[in-house]
Order: C-alpha cells, then sequence, then structure tokens
C-alpha cells in the first residue's frame, strides 16, 4: 500500500494539500530472469556493433566489387578501340588499293565512293569509341578515389591461360 501527501503552493495567498493512495504490487522474477531482462541493452548493443561491423565490409565489398568491374569495362573499352583502330587501317588501305585500282581501270568509281563512304564511318565510330574510352577512365579513376586527370599507367588485359593460372594458385 502506497500514500503519497504533498503541498501545492499556486500564487501567495493559495495552499492546499493533495493525498493520492493506490496499491503497488511487484512479482519477483523467476530463475534469474531478471538479470537477463538488465542484459537486454547490453544484448542490443552487440547486435548493433556486429551489424555495422557487417555494414562495414559490406561497403568495402561493394566498393571493391565497383573498382573491379570499372576495371574491366575500361579494359573492354581498350580492346574495343584497339580492334576498331585494326579495322580502320584495314579500310584505309583497302581504299588505297581501291583507288589504285580504279586509276589502272581495273575497279568502278563506284566501287570507291562506297568504300570511301565506309571509311567516314569508321572514322566517326572511331572518335566516338575514344569518347566512350576517355569516359571510362574517368569512372573508373572516380571509382578508385583520383582525379580524373591524374596519372596512372593500365596495363592491357591479357588473358592467363589456365596452366599459369593453375600454377599461381599453388604457390
Amino acid at each position: 500500500f502506497d500514500t503519497d501527501i504533498h503541498q501545492n503552493l499556486q500564487g501567495a495567498d493559495q495552499h492546499y494539500y493533495e493525498t493520492s493512495a493506490g496499491f503497488k504490487i511487484t512479482q519477483p522474477l523467476l530463475k534469474g530472469a531478471g538479470l537477463a531482462v538488465n542484459r537486454i541493452p547490453l544484448a542490443q548493443g552487440s547486435i548493433r556493433k556486429k551489424t555495422a561491423d557487417l555494414q562495414y565490409q559490406s561497403a568495402i565489398a561493394d566498393l571493391v566489387d565497383t573498382m573491379l568491374i570499372q576495371y574491366h569495362v575500361y579494359q573492354l573499352s581498350l580492346l574495343q578501340a584497339d580492334i576498331q583502330a585494326k579495322q580502320l587501317k584495314t579500310t584505309e588501305d583497302f581504299v588505297k588499293n581501291l583507288e589504285l585500282k580504279v586509276t589502272m581501270g581495273r575497279a568502278a568509281d563506284n566501287d570507291l565512293i562506297q568504300a570511301k563512304f565506309d571509311l567516314a564511318q569508321q572514322k566517326s565510330q572511331m572518335l566516338t569509341m575514344e569518347r566512350a574510352k576517355a569516359k571510362q577512365y574517368e569512372l573508373l579513376m572516380m571509382a578508385l578515389g583520383l582525379d580524373k586527370d591524374a596519372a596512372l599507367s593500365i596495363l592491357p588485359f591479357e588473358s592467363v591461360s589456365y596452366d599459369l593460372a593453375s600454377q599461381s594458385q599453388l604457390l
């Protein structure tokens, strides 16, 4: 049984007393449950720490994945630009040979016009490829956390033979 009496003061001339009564019932926790209840904040803190650690590890893994993806995309753009340059060189050689054939009378002017048109298209595609390669380099630098004007030497991607890869895993 619990009682409470206290005095309230409101202004200088108004004094009065309030009383209240109530019942308070407590039941002891059985078999150490009280200790477990007291450890709940500690357990919650431990869970929050583990969650934060896992989120941190996940963020690092995501960052590494992003860097690897950007590196491979950039390598692909380098490979595509190399292929495009080789095709352009082949087309330029074809046009030169066709010009010689036209001057010798062995080919028609229409064939030369078509070949020059194809050459112009490939030059335009090469410019587009160079812009795409520069954009992929910029994205790679951003993923690495570097300035886009930073000097970075990137070795061309080379496929590794299965024998060499299996030997390096054994080391």
